[in-house]
């Protein structure tokens, strides 16, 4: 019987989900949120999380999701932080050597995250000088 690379992503994800429902995995509350997302960035960009790497989802899912305006900048980051879930997950299962691609793709996910964020507007500033001298 031979493995299909979508089943083989399904199988992965449902393991993942059940994970995240886990104390283990900080009891996620919907885990199927997370592993939708891993799910739809695995198909987007590779299909084995071992080929998931930084330069991979960079230009493969990040740049082309905000170029072609699909999704916003929110849901962006949320993918992005269902992945860096992902990624520490799987990191537990593989070995060090294995899993070297997935470690430095972890570790770079928070800046992105924060990069995407909204810049601050002057208003912005201002209002929050304002709140803090109360």
């Amino acid at each position: 019987m031979t493995i299909t690379t979508d089943s083989y992503i399904e199988q992965i994800a449902a393991t993942f989900e059940k994970h995240l429902g886990s104390i283990d995995g900080g009891a996620k509350i919907p885990p199927e949120i997370y592993s939708l997302s891993v799910r739809q960035l695995q198909s987007a960009v590779v299909n084995s999380p071992l080929n998931l790497t930084k330069e991979n989802v960079h230009s493969e899912y990040v740049e082309k999701m905000l170029t072609g305006g699909t999704v916003s900048v929110t849901i962006l980051c949320n993918k992005l932080r269902s992945l860096e879930y992902f990624c520490i997950f799987v990191c537990n299962i593989l070995s060090r050597d294995t899993s070297a691609n997935l470690q430095k793709l972890q570790k770079c996910l928070p800046f992105w995250r924060s990069s995407l964020r909204k810049k601050c507007t002057i208003e912005d500033v201002q209002r929050r000088i304002i709140d803090e001298a109360e």
